[in-house]
């Protein structure tokens, strides 16, 4: 099982590669912000992989390949010497489906849990991301 290096959330729509500045200046402060506030290791020049879960509101959500490019940038300049160092990416995106049940191994329940309580007993729609950045585990190519 490869090392946690840092897992936080994160609220709001992630910014697209498609958007506008202000809108990716912003997502990218504020994955800074959570990097600064809960990693101290200093920046780090091993490989990386960083996993992220999408958990939208509603349908309306961004491209999860778009998601992707202002969370793992704003976390590069506080973690890592740079963002090559990032040799594996998982992502997924879980829209809100009533009724629905979601399956996730065991160590990551509670925070998976977590942020879907989040989702639900907001006052206003939240659409939240689940970030985690872990030590790159070679598998030997064993990707299913």
């Amino acid at each position: 099982m490869a090392k946690t290096i840092i897992e936080f959330d994160l609220s709001g729509k992630p910014a697209s590669v498609n958007g506008c500045k202000a809108r990716k200046d912003s997502w990218k402060a504020q994955v800074q912000s959570k990097v600064m506030a809960l990693y101290t290791g200093g920046k780090n020049g091993e490989k990386f992989t960083v996993k992220i879960f999408y958990f939208p509101h509603n349908e309306q959500y961004c491209d999860i390949d778009n998601g992707l490019k202002y969370t793992i940038d704003g976390m590069a300049s506080d973690l890592m010497d740079n963002d090559k160092t990032v040799t594996r990416i998982i992502t997924e995106r879980f829209p809100k489906i009533p009724g629905a049940s979601l399956i996730v191994p065991l160590n990551i329940a509670p925070q998976i849990a977590q942020v879907i309580k989040q989702r639900e007993i907001s006052k206003s729609p939240v659409y939240l991301t689940l970030v985690k950045v872990e030590e790159y585990d070679y598998n030997g190519g064993s990707l299913w």
